[in-house]
């Protein structure tokens, strides 16, 4: 046996590398992402509640219709364990452009949302759910029993968001630029809310991390 083949036959041996913590963050079906923005705009700070309520009051519109789709969809997973796709991809939309509203009130981008559901890969913040396929019954009734604890964090750190946030409207308004170390927290703060928020939601099976960092 020549020495590439010994080696070969020792590389075929060796065990799978098991992904860790990181690794796993890095590849969970929920995905929330926000572009930093390096110089904000002071009189924003001002105008974005008044700009945004068109984008409240649309999203009071969609938030009703998803619900109702919701309970549709907990209908069709009891029966057939699956999510119907069109519900699912509407329900995610509707997700998006609450995020991106979220993030615009937040002062965490300066970009004003699109009134869209669809996905815009050049708007400063993205959202993403991949189907999960298969969905186990049990999930429709118990998946926010389940998801309890974390939901129980995200409450908490929503708390330390808005007085985080109330002290960043003071330091953009005199430096009009985002401490990175304050958003990359609020970041991640908003990105673990919407990985609990679909756990309970039955639109995804995997558990989510608790990890900020993405």
């Amino acid at each position: 046996m020549s020495a590439s083949d010994a080696g070969a036959g020792r590389a075929a041996a060796a065990p799978a590398a098991v992904p860790g913590p990181a690794a796993a963050a890095d590849h969970y079906p929920v995905q929330l992402e926000i572009d930093y923005t390096r110089k904000h705009s002071r009189i924003m700070l001002f105008l974005r509640l008044l700009l945004v309520i068109p984008h409240l009051v649309v999203l009071t519109v969609l938030y009703v219709i998803s619900s109702i789709l919701t309970l549709v969809a907990a209908v069709a997973v009891l029966i057939t364990r699956h999510y119907p796709k069109g519900i699912f991809n509407f329900n995610v939309g509707v997700a998006r452009y609450g995020w991106r509203v979220t993030a615009y009130m937040l002062m965490l981008t300066d970009r004003f949302p699109p009134f869209a559901l669809t996905a815009h890969e050049k708007y400063p913040v993205r959202f993403r759910i991949e189907y999960p396929g298969s969905v186990a019954r049990w999930r429709v009734l118990f998946a926010w029993l389940v998801a309890l604890p974390v939901l129980l964090i995200v409450y908490v750190l929503m708390a330390v968001l808005e007085i985080l946030t109330f002290l960043v409207f003071f330091i953009l308004l005199i430096t009009a630029r985002y401490p990175k170390g304050l958003f990359g927290l609020n970041v991640g703060i908003l990105r673990l809310n919407a990985r609990a928020g679909a756990y309970a939601g039955f639109m995804c099976t995997q558990y989510p991390p608790f990890d900020l960092a993405g």
